[in-house]
Parts: structure tokens; C-alpha cells; sequence
């Protein structure tokens, strides 16, 4: 599969650095970025193309920074994220969502409460 990702890139220098499992600059200690090929990702991928995918991370299988094949689940991403308005407005901000992480747990629907 044809991948997006050029490597990692400092957000603080600028150094550029191999697609590794790396997540801060050697140089100044800044957080490292995915490095992207913005020019190619527009030619190529669209909403519609992305939104016609399995409501998983892995619709987003070319932006992510891995080499090979996916070692998780199909299923893995999807969280829907569900709007608190009631909470938000106790917190005393604007907008908040939350996750709905419990949907990602199928073993608790059959799970003996006993």
C-alpha cells in the first residue's frame, strides 16, 4: 500500500529524522511529527474516498507512520464520540465531547457479573 508518510520532522528545529520509532529530537529534545507528502495525499485521497472505508484507524492506513502490515485488529478506531453539553456547561466551556470507549468492549456485553 502506498504510504503518505516521509518520515519524522521536529516541530521545535525542523531536523528531519527516518521513519523510526522516535518521538523526540535529538538535538533540542522538541516532539517529532510525521513528515508527510501533502502535494500526493491531495492528489490521491479525498473525503469521499476515506469516508467509503470501514469506520476504522485503518481508513487512515496511508497517513499512518507504520512500515508493513497492520499488527492490531480490523477493528481497532472508531470510538464514536458523543457531545455533553450538560457537562460542558458545569465545566464552564463552550463544547466538550467524550468518548464512548465502551462500544470498543464486546466482552462485556456476555461477561458473567457474578
Amino acid at each position: 500500500m502506498t504510504t503518505f508518510v516521509r518520515g519524522l520532522k521536529c516541530r521545535l528545529c525542523g531536523k528531519t529524522y527516518p521513519q523510526d520509532p522516535l518521538n523526540f529530537c535529538t538535538e533540542d529534545f522538541g516532539p517529532l511529527e510525521v513528515d508527510y507528502d501533502y502535494e500526493a495525499i491531495a492528489r490521491t485521497l479525498s473525503r469521499e474516498k476515506l469516508a467509503a472505508r470501514p469506520n476504522t484507524m485503518w481508513r487512515f492506513r496511508e497517513l499512518l507512520p507504520i512500515d508493513g502490515e497492520p499488527t492490531v485488529g480490523s477493528q481497532v478506531g472508531g470510538t464514536p464520540l458523543v457531545r455533553a453539553d450538560r457537562l460542558a456547561d458545569a465545566l464552564g466551556v463552550e463544547r466538550l465531547w467524550l468518548k464512548n470507549d465502551a462500544v470498543n468492549f464486546p466482552t462485556l456485553s456476555s461477561s458473567d457479573p457474578s
